[in-house]
């Protein structure tokens, strides 16, 4: 809910008039507050001033970005984090001021611009921040930040105000004087907002309290869940322009860059090369994307001729969005319709349709909609299919040749698309004696998994390094030694034709049996799954469900039992949970059943996750699908002599 305060406030921190407001910042004796101090760091104020500032002799503007913090450190534990000032420098034309006050019960040591310098931590800064090291910090002190940067004009922005630490109290000031302004706040209810004079300067207030800290939980987006704020300005003449209006213009850019109308003939030429037309469309789309991705190297030099596409046809290297081009002008000449898809990383941001955001075109497919399928130009490691999985279930544009666009949440084509299927045989040597045990393993790697993994190889230089086969084994074991290991590997380009990943295996190891007593054994049988993730830990939940991509488990355990042995209480391992939607559908599963077949201990589990989101209302029951996996992990059962 938002609470507006109309009449026009006198500014109400401590500032003097001058041209340049960041110059009369002044620091700031509030302290925390007392109900905060169960946590290691304490943020008792987080301050941003975004100060358009006019040129005197144009009418361009350039912006003078202040953050104004403080924090207390309430445990030495968090020292490295407290005392390190980091200021990103991307996008900036300089650092203007960077000074700092340290707090202690016995004294005050203030550091200016010329003394701070002398703090540069160099291990932290690079091309991309600058990080300076306060020195002698303890527990109970604080620490006082006010640094300015200067940057060129841009119309939109964003501060993210909450951080892994709680902060009592957050201001926004943007002082934009005669630019029109807009905003809009995200994963928070209750805010104020006043209008304010700043220096004779129109100013939005935005103030925040009590932003509780950064919950990193499992199966959910605590990045994109941050408390933010995204504004945007314009000049007065432009103050009228709606949303819509702001799409339709991004549709309108994107006609020359995605919708050629002029017929290239190199085009032509590569197209008749590598195409033959009497193939389907999805071929003729496998050929198109595999050529684009192993012969054009994309390049981030400033060179116009990157652009060009007969430079790009002749010489083999491209911009990102080029290369683009010659994806859309080799479908237009195959004529195969298309629509161009924009949208962002969800695990960063999440898609608004009813507030512009330059901020969230970050993602550009390239989507079939006949076959319902996705060109990802920018990701090697995808063939045509599926999106990607970091932009499943985010909302897009999507703009068609006809330059008609609509939003729509991104969706897999398939939920069965992703699946892991294991055939375990397990052997025990020696009538148990050794307490030594034979795994033969295949697991095969479906949809998601089978991209994913056949990514890592690649990056590996094409390699299955000791770590990866130890990845591709049974998990979690200490004295595990891989025997035999082969797999049908052969290139990331067999994701492209959605090849499953197959690894063979045979391990051997001590960890999973040992004797109780004389002649009974204790036989770990759940680890044979591999680690398991659990909930155990989490009682309240704060972020909204999400997994990364609807999947499936599916293990099949065949147990060798040794002859005058007997199993003992194998119902044990039959368990059962599940999680139903509103309409009834089972969504989420998790299903064990065991049984004795002459001289085998037959295991079968069947666990999925149909659905990307799940209510944050019934945690308990999604949890338990996850606990109910966990706990068969856990299981063990007797092995006694008969």
């Amino acid at each position: 809910m938002i609470k507006i305060q109309s009449l026009l406030l006198l500014f109400f921190i401590n500032i003097c008039f001058s041209q340049h407001i960041h110059e009369n910042i002044q620091w700031n004796n509030t302290t925390e507050r007392e109900d905060e101090n169960t946590n290691s760091i304490i943020g008792v104020f987080n301050n941003f001033y975004v100060d358009y500032e006019k040129e005197k002799f144009s009418n361009s503007y350039f912006i003078f970005e202040t953050h104004h913090f403080k924090n207390k450190l309430s445990d030495i534990q968090s020292i490295e984090l407290v005392n390190l000032i980091s200021i990103l420098k991307t996008d900036i034309i300089e650092i203007i001021d960077v000074k700092a006050r340290h707090i202690s019960s016995d004294s005050v040591v203030i550091y200016d611009f010329k003394s701070i310098k002398k703090l540069l931590e160099k291990e932290y800064s690079n091309e991309n921040f600058s990080s300076y090291r306060i020195p002698n910090m303890q527990v109970d002190d604080y620490l006082e930040v006010i640094y300015t940067v200067k940057k060129n004009y841009v119309p939109n922005g964003s501060k993210i105000l909450e951080e892994n630490y709680p902060i009592c109290n957050s201001k926004v000031f943007l002082i934009h004087n005669d630019l029109y302004t807009k905003a809009k706040v995200y994963n928070l209810g209750d805010y104020y907002v006043s209008d304010s004079i700043i220096n004779n300067k129109k100013t939005k207030v935005y103030e925040f309290q009590k932003i509780k800290e950064t919950i990193d939980e499992q199966y959910s987006t605590p990045i994109a869940n941050k408390v933010k704020l995204s504004y945007r300005t314009a000049l007065e003449n432009d103050a009228e322009v709606t949303e819509q209006e702001y799409w339709q213009n991004l549709v309108e850019n994107t006609k020359n860059l995605f919708f050629p109308s002029n017929k290239n003939e190199n085009v032509n030429v590569l197209y008749d090369s590598i195409i033959d037309n009497s193939i389907s469309s999805l071929n003729k789309l496998r050929i198109i994307d595999i050529f684009i991705k192993n012969n054009i190297v994309v390049s981030n030099d400033n060179n116009p001729k990157l652009n060009e596409l007969d430079y790009i046809i002749k010489n083999r290297i491209s911009s990102d969005f080029s290369r683009i081009q010659l994806y859309t002008h080799l479908l237009k000449k195959a004529e195969i319709e298309y629509e161009i898809l924009i949208s962002c990383n969800r695990y960063y941001m999440k898609f608004d349709k009813d507030f512009f955001d330059p901020n969230q075109l970050r993602e550009i497919l390239i989507y079939i909609p006949r076959l319902n399928k996705y060109i990802i130009p920018n990701r090697y490691e995808y063939g045509i299919g599926e999106p990607p999985d970091n932009i499943l279930g985010n909302y897009a544009i999507y703009i068609d040749q006809n330059l008609d666009y609509y939003f729509s949440e991104i969706i897999s084509e398939n939920n069965d698309f992703t699946k892991i299927k294991k055939n375990i045989n397990v052997r025990f040597s020696n009538q148990i004696r050794s307490e030594r045990i034979k795994i033969e393993e295949i697991r095969e790697y479906h949809g998601y998994w089978s991209i994913n993994n056949r990514n890592y190889i690649w990056l590996s230089n094409d390699e299955i390094s000791p770590f990866l086969k130890d990845f591709f084994t049974v998990s979690g074991l200490e004295n595990k030694k891989i025997k035999k290991f082969n797999s049908n590997y052969n290139s990331i380009q067999d994701n492209y034709y959605n090849i499953p990943l197959i690894i063979h295996s045979s391990v051997e190891t001590t960890d999973l049996i040992k004797e109780n007593q004389k002649n009974i054994y204790s036989f770990e049988v759940g680890k044979l799954i591999g680690l398991q993730s659990n909930l155990f830990d989490e009682t309240k939940r704060v972020n909204d469900i999400e997994i990364n991509f609807p999947n499936e488990y599916e293990y099949n355990i065949r147990i060798k039992i040794p002859r005058g042995f007997e199993l003992m209480d194998i119902s044990a391992l039959n368990m059962t949970s599940k999680y139903s939607a509103v309409s009834g559908e089972v969504i989420a599963y998790f299903h064990s059943k065991a049984n004795i077949e002459g001289r085998f201990l037959l295991i079968e589990i069947s666990e999925y996750y149909k659905s990307l989101y799940y209510d944050k209302s019934r945690y308990n029951d999604f949890s338990n699908i996850i606990n109910t996996a966990a706990n068969f992990y856990q299981k063990t059962i007797n092995i006694s002599k008969n």
